[in-house]
């Protein structure tokens, strides 16, 4: 009897484990994704993020459209928004290339979207600017002065800098208070070569005792595979011993985020409305996570739409992620949905129920993965004009 009773027992904690561990695995992720959407909310006020200087007010009654994603992906395109937020003047491109992206250059294709969508962001060029009669005056941003600050303060800022993944470990072959050396014959140049193509790296030193440890800041040029040797500034203190093992690390933000933002113009003062969308893993250095879909209302109405899906350059095999409780974005009016059905799914197109009814007509929808959450944020509103 005692043996059918833990029997039992076993059985049900095996087949409670799986769902027990993805319910962890999703707490894990709620509790980052809430900690980085209050890290937006500040780095919003404090960098005034949402200003006319970035975000100019439209006119009363028009809508100013813009992501701000220093992660993201920006073409060398000389964009014109019109001053109205209307679209009027504009021939910035948001689905430029062949497929449709709504960013990415090297393409002559016609923007379907009614107005356009503004960039904000930091890698690759980034010509933010209005072209056009003032006012207001407008102004290009080049990549080194996005606001938040340097190269690896918006990499901070936009994550949660406390996981780091050791990228190269080795036993030097001999050290002093600034350098380890290697021997070349025990490490190979090639792994010492992939180190210079981080863009933020530490080093960490251990002494032959095990108990001693150090920490340095490295820059890419600090590392000089040709002589096998990693360089820092700062010197070690005497009280180190023999350096018996070094690992270099960099910092592993598995979860970032991007702004989708909404300038109302009314007559005095502009409403601006946020949503910080958080993402796990986010593959942003792809251009194919923006890849625009067709979509329109299916006949049954309300918050069904049907999305023809446009073929992966990379592999036209290859189908969106869509899953039910996922998300979609749409590009012509930056808002985001959720998936709450999904029908009558191919290789070419499906059927999907969203959680609300869009309040503009959606013509486009794009498909990205690792989005954790979409979190509405506190409304700004500012006078002028």
């Amino acid at each position: 009897m005692a043996t059918l009773v833990m029997g039992i027992g076993v059985l049900a904690v095996m087949a409670l484990f799986p769902a027990a561990y993805l319910r962890a695995i999703q707490a894990s992720q709620l509790t980052n994704s809430v900690l980085l959407k209050e890290q937006a909310e500040v780095l919003i006020d404090v960098h005034d993020l949402t200003s006319d200087l970035y975000i100019p007010q439209p006119k009363n009654g028009f809508i100013n459209r813009c992501i701000i994603d220093p992660l993201g992906i920006y073409d060398g395109l000389n964009d014109s928004y019109g001053i109205d937020g209307g679209g009027t003047a504009a021939t910035y491109s948001p689905t430029t290339g062949s497929p449709d992206y709504f960013n990415l250059s090297g393409g002559n294709v016609n923007d379907p979207l009614d107005i356009p969508l503004r960039r904000l962001g930091f890698q690759g060029n980034n010509p933010y600017e209005a072209l056009g009669p003032a006012p207001p005056p407008f102004v290009a941003y080049a990549p080194d002065l996005f606001p938040i600050g340097s190269r690896e303060e918006v990499l901070d800022a936009v994550g949660l800098p406390d996981r780091w993944e050791t990228v190269f470990s080795a036993i030097p072959s001999g050290s002093t208070a600034t350098q380890v050396t290697f021997d070349l014959n025990e490490v190979d140049a090639a792994n010492l070569t992939a180190l210079t193509g981080f863009l933020e790296l530490r080093l960490v030193l251990i002494d032959i005792t095990g108990k001693r440890s150090e920490v340095r800041v490295l820059n890419p040029a600090d590392v000089n595979a040709g002589a096998g040797t990693i360089d820092w500034v700062t010197p070690l203190p005497a009280t180190v011993g023999t350096i018996a093992d070094c690992r270099v690390e960099t910092p592993d933000r598995r979860f970032t985020w991007l702004l989708t933002v909404r300038k109302t113009g009314e007559i005095g003062q502009s409403s601006t409305d946020i949503d910080c969308v958080v993402f796990h893993n986010r593959p942003a250095a792809d251009p194919e996570e923006e890849l625009v879909h067709t979509a329109a209302l299916n006949a049954a109405g309300g918050a069904v739409y049907d999305v023809t899906f446009t073929a992966y350059p990379s592999d036209p095999t290859l189908t969106p992620p869509l899953r039910t409780g996922g998300y979609v974005f749409d590009p012509a009016h930056a808002r985001w949905y959720r998936i709450q059905d999904i029908t009558d799914e191919t290789a070419t197109s499906a059927t999907i129920t969203l959680d609300r009814f869009p309040s503009e007509s959606i013509s486009v929808l794009t498909i990205p993965r690792g989005v954790v959450g979409v979190y509405a944020l506190r409304k700004r509103t500012a006078t002028g004009q």
